[in-house]
């Protein structure tokens, strides 16, 4: 068996405890080998040191805002329809903007293999509930030009399964002068999945009945969480 690569990006949401349950909680899930990698940012004040089970960590500087709106000139189609959510602008660049230093650092250093299976999670994802042995013959199993994801009406950006190859050309976005011309082409970030497998003829598969997905917005224990469901 392959040894899996996890990859998770973005902020510490909700508290840097709750990043740790969550990485421990995968790493029993997979039984098998398995290599973490996570990027967050700089000025959270966060040291490495208190992260669990990470193999490979990335604090990297967060965009600032203004210099996002200065570079950023495009929308995606839901933005432009509603006209009141231009707050999104940052969030979803930096979603991207994190996966792409994320990328950049695995293939500076080549640490992933362009056939290596990889899982793809934001830091506040929840996992309510999975079917063990269904999740571990798929990470074992993957189609080549698929990438596995949790569909709620439509493709979702929380979570995905597929090789390192698939993953990046879903995911990676090398400049601005590129995310201007994607970020216009899209409903919403989220239709990321949709659009560049459809460029791209990556066939996707909807996993929601091996894995059932929410997010966490306030952690305390486990006994407690607050977890945000969706559809």
């Amino acid at each position: 068996m392959s040894n899996i690569k996890v990859l998770i990006s973005g902020p510490i949401r909700p508290n840097i405890k709750y990043v740790n349950y969550l990485i421990e909680y995968i790493k029993n899930m997979i039984k098998q080998d398995i290599t973490i990698f996570l990027c967050y940012w700089d000025n959270e004040k966060i040291e490495k040191s208190m992260f669990k089970h990470v193999d490979y960590i990335l604090n990297e500087k967060e965009p600032e805002d203004e210099q996002i709106f200065s570079n950023i000139k495009n929308r995606t189609r839901q933005q432009r329809q509603l006209g009141t959510i231009e707050h999104w602008t940052p969030r979803m660049y930096k979603m991207f903007y994190g996966i792409r230093k994320l990328v950049d650092f695995i293939d500076d250093k080549y640490l992933i293999d362009k056939n290596d299976v990889v899982i793809r999670i934001r830091t506040d994802l929840y996992i309510n509930n999975y079917d063990m042995n269904s999740f571990n013959y798929l990470l074992n199993n993957i189609n080549e030009n698929t990438i596995y994801n949790r569909i709620r009406k439509h493709c979702c950006d929380w979570f995905s399964i597929s090789n390192y190859d698939i993953f990046k050309k879903i995911w990676y976005i090398n400049n601005d002068n590129d995310y201007n011309m994607i970020i216009n082409k899209l409903y919403n970030a989220e239709d990321i999945v949709t659009y560049k497998s459809r460029i791209n003829n990556i066939n996707i598969i909807n996993i929601r009945n091996i894995i059932n997905l929410s997010i966490c917005r306030e952690y305390n224990d486990t006994n407690n969480p607050n977890i945000q469901y969706f559809d």
